[in-house]
């Protein structure tokens, strides 16, 4: 989709056009159904969301804020965002970890979707198994992680984590993280990190009050999630067919139907949303 760019008159006048308080604009289609929820959990706004196709037009519009044109809302994924100078104001919202993928994957939300993915009793999925690969998953993508922010810190232009885990899988048929196969790909790589920028680049990460799987990238995260259900599934002779967006869908709505103050993310988003102004 190409960008979608309102001139600042324009724009300002498409919330009363909608008939609501205030414009949301995000970066991509699969942002909107998880900021329409934020905003009807912490908010009594009426929001219209549209995605501007990428984030190079959301930050002409938050631009447009700084500079009092525009009176909207832009939510960004925050990318790697906190090694660089945001945009701070209070319509400037984003997501706590890399992206919403980062906030939808919880141990509750993988429960419910293989709950409703594979037609079976919650009692049939195992809550401990889940943590339990989790944890797992996040102790083994730790290097990843580190080398993907020192490829965008220092711009090496290499091509890291990426959109998809299933490199790093141990086989087609596991879930599981193979630490040979990350250290081979680390090995490969045309540049390394330095104990010291490791653990700078992990104070940063912590500052931010974000782990592993906070931080990783989201599409990344999201296809290992991907695996561990269809796998899951297939142990108990379940075998579906679970496309991307199948999976989106199932997860978003195991959000809604399990988002509460015990979500890791609740207060963060809490405070954000809190402080939009509509005008």
């Amino acid at each position: 989709m190409p960008d979608l760019v309102y001139s600042d008159d324009a724009v300002n006048v498409l919330g009363r056009f909608h008939q609501t308080d205030t414009m949301l604009f995000v970066e991509g289609d699969e942002d909107i159904p998880f900021w329409e929820a934020m905003f009807d959990a912490f908010t009594d706004l009426s929001v219209k969301v549209e995605s501007v196709g990428g984030k190079p037009a959301l930050v002409k519009y938050a631009e447009s804020i700084i500079a009092g044109k525009l009176h909207i809302v832009v939510a960004f994924d925050r990318d790697y965002s906190f090694f660089d100078k945001q945009i701070v104001h209070a319509n400037v919202l984003y997501t706590y970890g890399y992206s919403i993928e980062n906030s939808i994957v919880t141990i509750e939300t993988i429960q419910k979707s293989i709950q409703s993915l594979g037609r079976i009793s919650r009692k049939m999925v195992d809550k401990d198994e889940i943590s339990s690969w989790l944890g797992d998953l996040e102790k083994s993508i730790e290097p990843i992680l580190m080398h993907d922010i020192c490829n965008y810190v220092k711009k090496h232009g290499c091509k890291v984590a990426s959109n998809n885990c299933s490199r790093f899988m141990s086989s087609k048929s596991s879930h599981k993280i193979c630490d040979r196969k990350v250290n081979d790909f680390i090995n490969s790589l045309t540049f390394s990190v330095t104990s010291r920028e490791r653990s700078k680049y992990a104070r940063t990460v912590k500052s931010y009050g974000l782990s592993i799987l906070d931080a990783i990238r989201g599409h990344f995260l999201f296809t290992a999630v991907h695996r561990f259900i269809v796998l899951y599934l297939k142990k108990l002779d379940i075998k579906v067919s679970i496309s991307n967006e199948s999976l989106y869908a199932a997860m978003m709505l195991s959000l809604e139907n399990t988002f509460s103050n015990k979500h890791p993310h609740y207060e963060y988003y809490k405070a954000s949303l809190e402080n939009v102004v509509a005008v």
